[in-house]
């Protein structure tokens, strides 16, 4: 677990910090409130410490302006101020508890470990079990088959870490980031070093299988406990923290999975069809070669594609396999002699017995990997168009940003601008009117430009009521003073940016940008598919649905570069073989354009030779999921891939 103490007496810091490390937690100190509120926004932490009266920003406004931003963490005020009001000022600005000083550092550990047991991101009860391995948080001990494994601090934080979340795969920066103070950063070789020490004194205690795997190009995480690996040939339907799946996400992949299955009889049609073309075929009396249109060659190529993707991917890897070896038959032959006429007759025939003898229930019966944070569902499109309206000023794909006080030709002017951004703005005119027009609009930022249109008492007034409208949205403000008093003013008003009139087009929407990619919450990051059969599609959208991604499908690889430049995706997905462009082409031409060398790439595909695996790798693709395996560890990746893409990126900021 990991503490932020914003504190600036050092002798209280000294001794929390002791009670702390002493009880395995790790802790970042701010001796201001300005300090804390940038480390609270950076990093990741378990619960937030904050006393009222330090200086620069007050705890109070630390603990306002982290809720303004959509910060969930548990924020706990810890300070000499006792009176009635304020404890009611703490607890209205967002605060989950409020403990005056002198506290005693046993009562402050236990409202810790109770606040932390009503976050979403711990299970409800204190004990942590992988098999007969135990972990008790409160005793401080670990356990297997009731006799003690002696860990280091840091090798007990690393393993309750990964039993606080099963399944879920944490980089090396992860890690770091969770178990290290940012003053005390180590190196990628102190990570792997850590787990083997864990591994090898786990080992050592009598443990038999591994607890932590190594996930290719990811990092690591803990493995099935042993009584719920699944035996050979079985669906593997993964459990969260000891429950059972989720009936409603089960109810909706069970339903992808009867779609596809309704779809069969149509796509064995084709391959029907085109064996049909070939059963005339005599070699002593015709000629020796089956004349068979191209057109209908490809179109059962395809086909036999979809389907070995499709039945892969619903768990029937043996007919997903015969579909593999038609379609690969069909990509050789341009015309048919009889050896291959036979083979293909054949292979159609161990597909169609293979289908006939499914079972009636539905085929898949996955769940996402790790818990999801919400059932809601996030912005679909498909093909670049939306499936479900996303938020926006009006229709269009770019974010819509409100200029307040502005004239219309100023606005205008930056338009050109804008769009590089993929931004829109547009004037809100009068100024008084803005709060009229939330009800019909809906920005993913506001600039407030401070004139004698919108004079500066005003404008600095209207800011809490916009960010009371809109919670998370941030507030730029674009103003003449360049002054400390000025800045300070809006800092306190609740501004998120101050800018002057002086700042270049350029600079000032991509400081607009920036600020609405940080104020966008973790669950809304977006994710692009591009596969050309829609029941894999369908299954993966219904797979992310949980985790309120905004999801992007296409299935023409055509306009891939349009709809990719438009969307701007968090992590990419790729099928390997499409018509027109194959997923490989399309992942060196990512790799090709400066602004997207860093984004995550994963193919989604039926094949997992190690030849194709190695074409991946060699295309700078990050991760490799054979469609067989989507269902337990698609969420899990894409996830881990967005949060290790945002942590690199506020790394290289710091």
């Amino acid at each position: 677990m990991k503490i932020l103490l914003v504190e600036d007496d050092p002798a209280i810091n000294q001794l929390l910090s002791v009670t702390f490390v002493n009880h395995r937690y790790t802790i970042d100190v701010a001796v201001d409130g300005k300090t804390g509120l940038e480390l609270a926004a950076q990093g990741h932490y378990d619960v937030i410490l904050l006393d009222i009266m330090v200086p620069h920003m007050d705890g109070i406004s630390v603990c306002r302006q982290l809720r303004h931003q959509g910060c969930q963490t548990p924020i706990l005020i810890l300070t000499a101020k006792g009176a009635n009001e304020d404890v009611v000022e703490g607890l209205d600005a967002g605060a989950d508890d409020y403990v005056t000083k002198p506290c005693e550092p046993s009562q402050l550990l236990a409202r810790i470990r109770a606040l932390t047991r009503r976050s979403d991101s711990h299970p409800p009860f204190p004990l942590l079990k992988w098999g007969e391995l135990q972990l008790d948080p409160i005793a401080i001990q670990v356990t297997y088959r009731q006799q003690t494994v002696p860990l280091s601090p840091k090798e007990y934080s690393l393993l309750e870490l990964f039993l606080r979340h099963p399944r879920r795969i944490f980089s090396r920066s992860a890690i770091i980031d969770r178990l290290w103070s940012i003053d005390d950063l180590p190196t990628d070789a102190a990570v792997t070093n850590l787990v083997k020490d864990l591994r090898h004194k786990l080992k050592m205690a009598g443990l038999q299988q591994e607890a932590i795997e190594t996930v290719y190009r990811m990092g690591y995480r803990l493995t099935l406990p042993p009584k719920e690996l699944p035996s050979a040939g079985q669906d593997m339907t993964v459990a969260v923290n000891g429950a059972s799946p989720d009936p409603d996400s089960l109810a909706l992949i069970n339903q992808v999975a009867q779609s596809f299955r309704a779809t069969l009889k149509e796509r064995l049609a084709v391959l029907e069809a085109l064996g049909r073309s070939l059963i005339p075929f005599n070699p002593v009396t015709a000629s020796p070669v089956a004349a068979i249109a191209p057109a209908q060659i490809e179109q059962s190529r395809v086909e036999a594609h979809r389907l070995a993707g499709g039945l892969g991917t619903f768990g029937c890897p043996e007919g997903s396999q015969i579909a593999r070896s038609i379609e690969q038959l069909l990509g050789e032959a341009t015309e048919f002699d009889p050896t291959q006429s036979q083979r293909f007759l054949n292979l159609l025939s161990q597909l169609q017995q293979v289908v006939a003898d499914l079972p009636s229930e539905p085929i898949c019966c996955h769940q996402p990997a790790i818990q999801a944070p919400s059932p809601d569902s996030g912005p679909f499109t498909l093909d670049g168009q939306p499936l479900v309206a996303s938020s926006g000023c009006a229709a269009g794909s770019a974010a819509c940003v409100l200029v307040i006080g502005a004239e219309a030709d100023w606005v205008a002017s930056l338009q050109a601008a804008a769009a590089v951004e993929n931004l829109r703005l547009e004037a809100v005119s009068p100024w008084n009117a803005a709060l009229d027009g939330l009800k019909y609009q809906q920005p993913r930022a506001i600039l407030l430009q401070l004139n004698q249109n919108l004079p500066w008492e005003k404008g600095l007034a209207l800011v809490p009521h916009l960010k009371a409208e809109l919670t998370g949205i941030p507030v730029l403000i674009l103003a003449e003073g360049d002054g400390l008093a000025e800045r300070v003013a809006v800092l306190q008003a609740g501004g998120d940016r101050y800018l002057l009139p002086s700042t270049p087009p350029a600079t000032l929407v991509a400081t607009i940008a920036a600020a609405i990619v940080q104020a966008v919450p973790h669950s809304t990051a977006r994710v692009m598919i591009v596969d050309d059969d829609p029941a894999a599609l369908k299954l993966m959208m219904t797979l992310l649905q949980p985790w309120e991604l905004q999801v992007t499908c296409l299935t023409n690889p055509e306009r891939f570069w349009k709809v990719l430049t438009a969307t701007n995706p968090d992590v990419l997905l790729l099928d390997l073989e499409m018509p027109g462009y194959s997923g490989l082409e399309l992942c060196r031409v990512v790799r090709q354009d400066i602004k997207y060398r860093d984004l995550p790439i994963l193919f989604v595909t039926g094949y997992t030779d190690v030849a194709t695996m190695q074409q991946v790798f060699a295309a700078e693709a990050d991760d490799f999921i054979g469609k067989t395996q989507v269902g337990p560890e698609l969420a899990s990746r894409v996830i881990s891939h967005i949060e290790k893409r945002r942590m690199q990126r506020q790394r290289f900021k710091r």
